[in-house]
């Protein structure tokens, strides 16, 4: 049987297409054999991936579909609380305008009142401001006459002493001294106070601590520390004798005068 060269290459391309032992043949003759079994291989893993992206599928068909009826009855669910919020925020808020009504009712009440009170506070205030600048004149002419007297009797005692000194106040920025006085080398430094306690006592050595820093010049080679008192608190006397300060009184000495 005599075949033309064209129909040859129709029959072989025909097998080629058709016959897959005769396409791997062919293959292998040519060199192609390793590409092919590659290839057989890849559509292999090809099918086994895609069965397993249906079964995926398929499984995540299933969970999305449990998911969406999870949301449809918690959906439900929400609505009902929602609509039982809804009446209680009415039932709440009818409450709130019968209070709000209450209490402006109240508030009108108060103001009227506040008003009353107001004006009997401005009274009051002016009565108590007119106590007032008494009670500063007051306490402002008896500190006077306390420094006044205490640099009488300071100057009285010094003298009993044999010291003849003119006791003053120092006022200086950040420093006042009630009792300040100088002789040759020694100065004079102390408090005058109504009632003494412990505080007045650790005063005096606070002002010449003052001094020692901003102002030497007022201090001298020695110091008498001295507080006057017309009343002296026990604490007072026993903090002053510990210091070696000199409390007086208009009576006397409760301390010893000490030179430091």
């Amino acid at each position: 049987m005599n075949v033309s060269k064209e129909d040859l290459k129709k029959i072989l391309l025909d097998m080629l297409l058709t016959d897959s032992e005769f396409r791997y043949a062919v293959g292998g003759a040519i060199g192609y054999k390793e590409i092919l079994d590659r290839i057989v291989k890849l559509e292999k893993r090809t099918a086994k991936l895609e069965q397993m992206i249906a079964e995926n599928q398929a499984r995540n068909e299933e969970r999305f579909l449990k998911l969406e009826q999870m949301i449809a009855e918690n959906q439900a669910r929400n609505e009902e609380r929602f609509l039982k919020l809804e009446q209680m925020i009415a039932e709440n808020q009818a409450r709130n305008e019968a209070r709000f009504l209450k209490v402006e009712e109240e508030i009108k009440s108060l103001r009227e009142d506040y008003k009353l009170l107001r004006k009997d506070m401005q009274e009051g205030f002016k009565r108590q401001d007119r106590r007032l600048r008494y009670i500063e004149s007051f306490i402002e002419n008896l500190s006077l006459s306390v420094e006044e007297e205490a640099r009488e009797v300071v100057e009285y005692w010094l003298k009993q002493k044999g010291i003849s000194v003119k006791i003053k106040g120092l006022v200086l920025p950040e420093v006042e001294i009630d009792l300040y006085a100088t002789d040759n080398n020694i100065c004079f430094i102390g408090e005058a106070k109504t009632k003494a306690a412990r505080k007045a006592i650790m005063k005096v050595e606070n002002d010449i601590k003052r001094l020692q820093r901003k102002y030497p010049s007022y201090l001298r080679e020695k110091i008498v520390k001295i507080v006057y008192a017309i009343q002296a608190m026990p604490d007072a006397v026993e903090e002053a004798r510990k210091r070696g300060i000199w409390l007086v009184t208009a009576k006397g000495e409760l301390t010893e005068l000490k030179i430091s």
